[in-house]
């Protein structure tokens, strides 16, 4: 019975890093595609410098959030390959229960895994802040462009 309510929890935690993580792939790729929308027949000037910068920082972001997605999914899988060595159905097992062999690569496993933990935390802060830092660039290159209209 425990192990349904944490296999559940798990899910649930899983499912919300998913459409976290893709929320923020689609905040900064809708957010670029308006960068681009707003520029369509502008001439090249210096004052959108900040817009670039924009741009340039939702286009980081969403490729931050690409890496983010691949090490959620790298972790998933490591975790599922940590599970069947635990249990000694992994494939790779040589000697299927020996308590050495499933010691070792549990141990490899799981090193694995808290390094992907470290880079699923890594690229999300990254992704995050990227479109943070974009909006605000973007803010700055409005308030820019009113003041140059004046």
């Amino acid at each position: 019975m425990a192990d349904d309510r944490e296999l559940e929890i798990w899910k649930n935690l899983r499912e919300a890093q998913d459409k976290h993580a893709y929320f923020i792939l689609a905040a900064a790729g809708s957010a670029l595609a308006f960068a681009v929308h707003i520029t369509i027949g502008r001439s090249l000037a210096w004052s959108m410098l900040p817009l670039g910068v924009a741009a340039a920082c939702w286009a980081f972001s969403f490729w931050a959030g690409g890496r983010l997605i691949a090490y959620l999914n790298s972790t998933v899988y490591a975790n599922i390959a940590l599970l069947q060595v635990k249990r000694g159905t992994h494939p790779d097992l040589r000697y299927r229960g020996n308590p050495e062999e499933i010691a070792i690569a549990s141990a490899g496993i799981t090193a694995a895994v808290e390094s992907n933990s470290r880079m699923v935390e890594r690229w999300g802060n990254w992704q995050t802040q990227l479109l943070v830092a974009g909006a605000l660039a973007f803010i700055f290159w409005h308030v820019l462009e009113m003041a140059l209209k004046r």
